[in-house]
Formats: C-alpha cells, sequence, structure tokens
C-alpha cells in the first residue's frame, strides 16, 4: 500500500478554533505517531513571509499501515467524544468525511474503512 498523497483534517469547534488545531495536532503527533502539519497557504501579497497557517486544518500524510489508521480514528475520535471539537471533517481531493460524535462504533468503522481506501492512493 503506498502513503497517501494527502488527507485533511478540517475543525469545527466551540471556543478557539487554534486552540483546538494545536491540541489535536500535539495529539496526532503523541497518540497517533502520524506525520500531520498545519496547512500552509500562500501569504498575501506583501506579508513578511511566503506562506500563512489556515487556523483549524491540519494535513496528514503517511497512512501506510492499518496500525496507523486506527491509531489516527482513535484519536480523531476521541477528539470530538471528549467535546474539543465539534466535528471534524476529513478531505482528500473532491471526497468529504464528516466525524460528529455520533454512533462511535458505527462512525469507527466507516472512518476507517474511508481512511482504508484514501491510503492506497485513490482520489
Amino acid at each position: 500500500m503506498q502513503s497517501v498523497t494527502q488527507i485533511e483534517i478540517v475543525l469545527e469547534a466551540d471556543g478557539n478554533l487554534a486552540a483546538a488545531t494545536s491540541s489535536l495536532l500535539r495529539e496526532l503527533h503523541g497518540g497517533a505517531r502520524v506525520d500531520a502539519r498545519p496547512v500552509s497557504t500562500p501569504a498575501e501579497p506583501g506579508a513578511k513571509s511566503d506562506t500563512a497557517t489556515t487556523i483549524g486544518a491540519l494535513v496528514v500524510a503517511g497512512l501506510t499501515t492499518p496500525s496507523a489508521i486506527r491509531a489516527l480514528v482513535s484519536v480523531l475520535l476521541a477528539f470530538v467524544k471528549r467535546g474539543s471539537a465539534r466535528s471534524i471533517e476529513l478531505r482528500s481531493g473532491q471526497d468529504r468525511l464528516r466525524i460528529d460524535g455520533a454512533g462511535a462504533r458505527t462512525e469507527r468503522q466507516v472512518v476507517e474503512t474511508w481512511l482504508r481506501e484514501h491510503s492506497a492512493g485513490r482520489e
């Protein structure tokens, strides 16, 4: 199985979105041990930097094993269940999957299947 090109994680949170994004990033590095980073976009003309960080969005790559996918799913579902984010949307190309904490067992299966399909390089 080859590494996924890019899975984008977009958070919707009550309160401080920047803090929720930073918290999820720490959990992805520490708990899931996946390659996650903030989404960078071209900066506005005249800005001091060439890129800007999009608050509330992360990119994950390198989901090459079933255990990495399961670890990512566990972190994302726990994050939503605790109320750290109202919802999380996974994006790969034009495909979208929204996690909102409803039905933990079914949601876990759906998320794992979606990530497995997109980890195979299909976009």
